[in-house]
């Protein structure tokens, strides 16, 4: 009787040899595979970027028959065993057609496509019957690859063309498919109940992307793989806490509101979220959200109505031009009925117009400060961002407006008054070095400016120079928490110090120090 099995694989292992595949056969055919096949792709040369690679291994199942049909019937618990391997696994396909050697062959690559069709195909058998046995299983194996000419040589290269320039990759991005296929539509499923109106609206909040977390009740969680669910024991609880902390949104795009009264817009970049409840919850609590991170905008029954909530809460984290812009689009919708929205997304614009509703306190105070803000913080050159929190700009409202005429006002509003015992000609032009220095909520700001301008005699020896010009030598803004002391007066004394001039110089930098707190 022919053993074609046994005729196959010498024959195959000959082939091997001729290629110079080293193909060691296994012991007892029980996982899955025939013969252990090495391939050596070394060269001569010395090649510093390859030298890790090392000889390939791989796994090969010969099948041999008289047959013409191009395919074989394989026992699923040996596709199990080659679809799991992390080596590169080929079945070979020859066929005799009743002659001594082989008439065709065939080559099959164990690719992801046919390792996700076995697995499939595994996690169905026992879903159907948990103790079923694979090895009374078997799946049809179609070979459409031919091994034209049947040689080693053709052998290898078509082995090779499948595993690619570098094994150690292929082995890389196997692993990685075996454990990601049959997630393709999740890893699990968790069911559970909630209770009551409050919890529903809270739920869908936090499905549109809102931090935010719930009780649930009656949880039970499964493991979902090639659509088969399997119930975990450590997913099942009575009550636990919901969370949806990476819920993505579904769009982007922009978010413009038009003030028909001056025409001015403010436009938005925003996040859209959509809640995949929506196929279940009632219709009337189906919402858009859209995120503008300095506010939030809802539309509501189906774009028939619209909310927006200001961030006002979380003003501390703003950058202050982004405050500003807050403030300006809550000035804004003071009066809602004088503004259009235009949506933009996926190059389709819409435009609604607000009608009616309550709109938002006027804003023109903080506008008004956030203005100043900006201004001396262009004064001071500043490419860091500053954050104020509303105490912060509500403590120094009344002081932003002096501030304002410090850094941006005349000389002529400065009146520097000091003491001499010697005479002083009020025909003298005098220069003063004087140190500026205010502080608006965590922030210090630090200015050495040079006055210039007549002393004039008030009484005694108290004399009063109302400044003509004056020229800024140093700006700088720290941290009020962080300020060095000692480093601001060497770096501003050395300043001073190195200034020359005709005229007399009157230098109030040590005072400034001397009264200033550390």
């Amino acid at each position: 009787m022919r053993d074609l099995g046994t005729a196959g694989e010498k024959y195959f292992g000959m082939l091997c040899a001729a290629a110079g595949m080293a193909a060691n056969k296994s012991e007892t055919d029980i996982h899955g595979w025939d013969l252990f096949v090495e391939i050596d792709e070394s060269t001569n040369a010395f090649d510093q970027m390859s030298m890790h690679e090392g000889v390939i291994e791989t796994k090969v199942q010969v099948k041999s028959t008289d047959g013409d049909k191009r395919s074989v019937d394989v026992e699923l618990s040996n596709l199990k065993k080659m679809a799991t391997s992390s080596l590169p696994c080929f079945y070979v396909l020859l066929e005799f057609d009743g002659g001594e050697v082989p008439a065709r062959g065939y080559l099959r690559h164990f690719d992801n496509q046919l390792i996700q069709k076995t697995l499939r195909r595994v996690s169905d058998e026992h879903a159907k019957d948990p103790k079923v046995r694979l090895n009374k299983k078997k799946m049809r194996l179609n070979f459409d690859d031919p091994i034209s000419p049947l040689s080693a040589s053709v052998i290898k290269k078509m082995m090779m063309s499948h595993i690619g320039p570098s094994h150690l990759d292929y082995l890389e991005q196997k692993r990685k498919h075996l454990k990601s296929v049959g997630f393709e539509d999740g890893s699990h499923q968790i069911k559970f109940s909630i209770i009551g109106d409050d919890k529903l609206h809270q739920l869908i909040d936090i499905s549109l992307g809102k931090k935010d977390s719930i009780e649930i009740a009656e949880v039970h969680g499964s493991s979902l793989r090639f659509g088969v669910l399997s119930e975990r024991n450590e997913l099942t609880s009575d009550t636990a806490i919901l969370t949806m902390p990476n819920v993505t949104p579904s769009d982007k795009g922009v978010l413009s509101f038009r003030d028909k009264s001056n025409g001015r817009t403010l436009k938005f970049p925003v996040d859209v979220y959509s809640s995949p409840f929506d196929s279940w919850i009632p219709k009337h609590l189906r919402k858009i959200r859209m995120d503008g991170r300095l506010f939030e905008f809802h539309v509501l029954n189906y774009g028939k109505s619209f909310n927006i909530s200001i961030n006002i809460h979380l003003l501390e984290h703003f950058e202050v031009e982004e405050s500003f812009r807050m403030f300006k689009l809550t000035h804004m919708l003071s009066k809602p009925q004088n503004v259009d929205l235009t949506f933009e997304f996926q190059n389709i614009s819409s435009t609604a117009y607000l009608n009616s509703g309550e709109g938002f306190p006027d804003q023109s105070n903080a506008i008004e400060a956030f203005e100043k803000i900006i201004k001396i913080k262009h004064y001071f050159e500043i490419d860091t961002p500053l954050h104020f929190s509303a105490p912060d700009i509500d403590s120094t409202r009344t002081k932003l407006n002096q501030l304002i005429h410090v850094v941006e006002g005349a000389p002529e509003i400065f009146t520097l008054n000091f003491s001499s015992v010697d005479e002083i000609n009020s025909e003298t032009e005098l220069e003063c070095f004087h140190v500026l220095s205010f502080q608006i909520g965590r922030y210090v700001f630090l200015e050495l400016v040079l006055f210039i301008g007549k002393a004039i005699k008030a009484q005694d020896d108290q004399y009063n120079i109302t400044p003509t010009a004056k020229q800024s030598f140093y700006k700088t803004m720290l941290n009020a928490g962080n300020v060095d002391k000692k480093i601001l007066q060497e770096e501003i004394t050395n300043i001073v110090d190195s200034y020359e001039s005709s005229r007399a110089v009157i230098n109030f930098v040590p005072a400034f120090f001397a009264n200033a707190r550390s």
